[in-house]
């Protein structure tokens, strides 16, 4: 290892103190990836990155201390209605973060030729780019949005819909108790029964333990059952026993449901 490769590293290193990445390890890296004419005004956005991308807890605390206000930023410019701005950053720091298959997250594939800010400035206007892609596919096709077609009865629900001849007012019900969701409780269901998600990943996320995450999942799901069945007993004159089999068939089977919806579920 060359005198300037732990040169670069070193000054990586004191720009971050608070890190614990070992200099001799951040080198190898800037040797194996070539990128010994890293420039050292960038040497320390590529360290910040790396660590990120190596799960390093004070990493991430640093980049989202740093750059958390600024992704907020730029995705309000980014001319998304307000009420989408969490969500697209919610979906970069998902890509940025969490690694997908054997793919690294998406920060390693910083390299320093800009600045960390306007790196991350170009990202979060693609995915502003792509959900407002998704809006304009929305409107133009109401049934393709994730969460409504969850609305949807399926093929588990039939025959306990026939039944009841309720088909028409469990879709409505069920829309209601999707919208009726928090911010939070809609993106834990999506990343969970839509991205496909595991709770470890969603755990690193929220920075929180993958059984926080499963308590979230399982008072969302409970929210939904609840409000649909609320729903219907105000759209139905139905008995209470035919109101609470039909809910009963939806609890048992809610998780398979939301992914057969979707078209999702391979088995």
């Amino acid at each position: 290892m060359t005198e300037r490769l732990l040169e670069l590293a070193g000054v990586g290193r004191r720009a971050w103190p608070e890190l614990t990445w070992p200099v001799d390890e951040f080198a190898a890296e800037i040797e194996k990836r070539g990128l010994e004419d890293l420039p050292e005004e960038r040497v320390a956005d590529v360290y910040l990155a790396w660590a990120c991308a190596r799960g390093h807890a004070a990493a991430l605390a640093a980049f989202e201390e740093r750059y958390g206000q600024d992704m907020f930023a730029f995705a309000s410019r980014a001319g998304l209605p307000a009420a989408l701005v969490d969500d697209v950053v919610q979906d970069v720091r998902r890509a940025l973060f969490v690694a997908k298959g054997n793919e690294p997250p998406r920060i390693a594939q910083f390299a320093g030729r800009g600045d960390l800010r306007g790196w991350l400035r170009v990202t979060i206007v693609r995915q502003a780019v792509l959900t407002s892609k998704r809006l304009r596919a929305l409107r133009e096709h109401p049934d393709s949005e994730p969460l409504e077609a969850l609305a949807a009865p399926v093929v588990d629900l039939d025959a306990e819909l026939t039944r009841v001849r309720a088909r028409d007012e469990f879709r409505a019900a069920f829309a209601e108790a999707l919208a009726a969701l928090t911010d939070r409780e809609r993106a834990l269901i999506r990343y969970r029964y839509i991205d496909g998600l595991t709770e470890d990943e969603v755990a690193s996320l929220y920075d929180v333990h993958r059984v926080t995450v499963a308590r979230w999942v399982a008072r969302a799901l409970a929210r939904v059952l609840r409000e649909t069945r609320s729903g219907l007993a105000r759209r139905l004159a139905m008995r209470t026993d035919e109101v609470h089999s039909l809910i009963g068939v939806l609890r048992t089977q809610l998780p398979l449901t939301l992914r057969r919806a979707l078209g999702d579920d391979e088995t």
